[in-house]
């Protein structure tokens, strides 16, 4: 059972509250028998001197009148002598009994106060001899003295019958066998006073007080000096170690087990002390390795800021004469293909338009690689810009869709493409948009084998977002490779001889986009039964706040378009 007002107070105060509870019921117990004892020797010192008044009265009543004078030199001594000596020498001189014979006793009707009480007392219980009504309180006299009441009954048993039963009986009056012939009504002062009794009462409780009070000084004495003493010292040392002060040390010397804790503390300090200091130690040493990978970090930082700019400087210069290339070829080819329509037996226009044809190809395969990296540097620059606007997704889905077409005729694919009906308007990028769905379908067209199936979904999702999911027919992802596959220039078939080409950079823009587009870019596949890529993005993009966009590019900051795909 718990009181939290006891818990409150500190642990001086408990044990003294408690030891001084203890000793208090000790001294109690102990002082309860004295005091028990006392009263009960006064109670029946008073009730022999009642029945010694009762008894030589009885004497004097059936020995004839008075005391029996002593016997004259000669003569023999009277039968009842020696017991009437021993009665009056073992009477109290300072005491005088008041005596009252009762015979016959009064009628019940008549009798008043105890007298009355006593009677009613012989008449329920015919054997007993003696009643007491008044033995525990009694009547007080002027000055304080008590009286005790004590009733003797006369009944006709034994030697009785000789005189008073019968035709031959000499007393005059007449009783039946075992009848109340008569009570005796002894009035004695009490062995002790009120005022007696009330100082031996306060004698016993004095002497308990006293006992307790010595006892509590001594018990105090003995904890201030042997226990609360040491413990106070433990306590403001810890006050201390909690400021921080670990250098403190205990100095009990009590040869106890105080003096055994003090030491355990003084080891455990010890280790602290020690603990902290390699801790101190290791703390600087590490300080020194976070500055040394912060300036690491700073210097990376910038040699990939240097990266990029170079890669964006040299991929842009790049599209130009590359752009022009790819031009001039296509002119070329056109050019042949027109002459040879016009003289087939010319073979060499022919062959120039397969060469301008192969130039063209791989122009653009080139084009695509520089607008990867141009995109890839614009990204991890910080430079690529989201433009929002509605856009409708189905109008995005079938331009990309009807650009990649000759590729998948090319290769027997059947391209299906299921947009739901209740799609709304989507707040995005459409150009972001449309180079993710670029790369994952043509992923799809290039890793599935011929007469295989592409199918494109767009759906409506809960909680304001939509789905763009691209899935395929073609050889499939292992699962360890799931996450692999968004790296930079990571490639399932890394060999020299691999059958597909590509740089890598494609899933890893594309997941870089979804990111910025608000969305996420995810894969399921299963080898041997296909892949499906999966886009999900809201149909309205949260606003961002002043800390979301890239260090040092203001809000109203405007970059170069990203590389369009379609």
């Amino acid at each position: 059972m718990k009181f939290p007002v006891f818990r409150k107070i500190s642990l001086a105060a408990k044990v003294r509250l408690l030891f001084g509870a203890a000793l208090l019921l000790i001294i109690a117990a102990a002082l309860f028998v004295p005091w028990d004892r006392m009263e009960r020797l006064s109670r029946q010192q008073d009730i022999v001197e009642a029945q010694r008044a009762a008894t030589l009265v009885l004497l004097e009543r059936c020995s004839g009148a008075a005391a029996p004078r002593p016997a004259a030199q000669g003569e023999p001594a009277h039968p009842l002598e020696p017991l009437w000596q021993k009665l009056r020498m073992g009477a109290s001189s300072s005491r005088q009994p008041r005596t009252e014979l009762l015979v016959p006793p009064p009628p019940r009707n008549q009798a008043k106060g105890l007298v009355a009480a006593a009677l009613e007392h012989f008449e329920q219980n015919p054997r007993d001899l003696e009643a007491f009504p008044s033995a525990d309180s009694g009547k007080g006299r002027s000055g304080g003295q008590r009286e005790i009441e004590y009733f003797r009954a006369l009944r006709i048993t034994g030697s009785c019958v000789q005189c008073h039963v019968g035709e031959n009986a000499v007393a005059t009056t007449r009783f039946n066998t075992n009848e109340l012939a008569g009570i005796i009504h002894v009035t004695i002062p009490a062995a002790t006073t009120s005022a007696q009794t009330r100082w031996n009462r306060i004698s016993v409780v004095g002497a308990g007080l006293l006992a307790l009070i010595l006892g509590v000084l001594v018990f105090y004495v003995i904890m201030q000096s042997l226990v609360l003493s040491p413990v106070r010292r433990l306590r403001r040392l810890a006050d201390r170690i909690g400021e921080g002060e670990l250098s403190v040390r205990s100095t009990i010397s009590t040869g106890d087990e105080f003096e055994r804790l003090a030491k355990a503390f003084n080891q455990m300090l010890e280790r602290l002390q020690s603990g902290q200091q390699q801790m101190r130690q290791i703390n600087e040493s590490l300080n020194s390795k976070m500055d040394e990978l912060a300036r690491a970090n700073i210097a990376l930082f910038e040699s990939n800021r240097l990266k990029s700019e170079f890669l964006a400087r040299v991929s842009h210069e790049l599209r130009t004469p590359l752009n022009s290339i790819i031009g001039f070829a296509e002119v070329l080819r056109d050019q042949m293909i027109e002459q040879q329509r016009r003289n087939p037996e010319e073979t060499q226009a022919g062959k120039a338009a397969r060469y301008a044809d192969n130039i063209l190809t791989s122009g653009r395969m080139l084009l695509e690689l520089i607008n990867d990296l141009l995109d890839l540097a614009k990204i991890e620059a910080g430079k690529m810009v989201v433009r929002l606007e509605k856009v409708v997704i189905r109008e995005l889905v079938e331009a990309v869709v009807n650009f990649m077409r000759p590729s998948a005729d090319k290769k027997n694919l059947s391209v299906q493409v299921a947009i739901d009906a209740d799609l709304p308007l989507v707040t995005t990028d459409g150009g972001k948009f449309q180079q993710i769905l670029y790369n994952l379908f043509s992923n799809a067209v290039k890793f599935t084998p011929p007469r295989g199936k592409v199918v494109v979904r767009a759906r409506r999702l809960e909680e304001g977002q939509m789905q763009l999911s691209v899935s395929d027919t073609g050889p499939g992802i292992p699962p360890e490779d799931h996450e692999a596959i968004f790296e930079k220039f990571h490639q399932l078939d890394t060999s020299a001889t691999r059958e597909h080409g590509g740089t890598g950079l494609g899933l890893a823009i594309s997941r870089e986009l979804a990111s910025m587009l608000g969305g996420r870019l995810g894969v399921s596949s299963k080898l041997g039964e296909g892949s499906t890529f999966s886009l999900t993005i809201p149909l309205e993009p949260p606003p961002k706040d002043e800390g979301d966009r890239p260090a040092g590019q203001p809000p109203d900051a405007a970059s170069d378009a990203p590389a369009e795909k379609v």
